[in-house]
């Protein structure tokens, strides 16, 4: 029983430590969610749930994500690392170039 609720914790952001156990409980929610989806069509609730994702909705969403995604773009197109946190010019700039090219 403890290890049920050890992986069910893993499966809901709970700290990972390995490569490993990242990808168990990756393939876990795929798994799970899979399981949900195929509920959820054989019951025909899929219109039931489509209702509630009006436009205003799933633009509030997709907002958010931008805004979760952005610093992790930024940081990346300025060659930023853990290891490396100044500005890394050749990387800004090679990032500049493809972004206006």
């Amino acid at each position: 029983m403890v290890e049920y609720f050890y992986h069910l914790r893993e499966f809901s952001g709970g700290i990972v430590l390995s490569n490993i156990a990242a990808l168990q409980a990756l393939s876990g929610g795929m798994i799970i969610s899979d399981v949900l989806f195929i509920l959820i069509s054989a019951f025909k609730l899929m219109d039931k749930i489509a209702r509630l994702f009006t436009p205003t909705i799933t633009f509030i969403y997709l907002l958010l994500l931008i805004i979760q995604l952005s610093g992790s773009f930024m940081k990346g197109m300025m060659g930023i690392t853990s290891s490396h946190t100044l500005l890394d010019v050749k990387v800004f700039l090679l990032s500049v170039i493809v972004i206006f090219s």
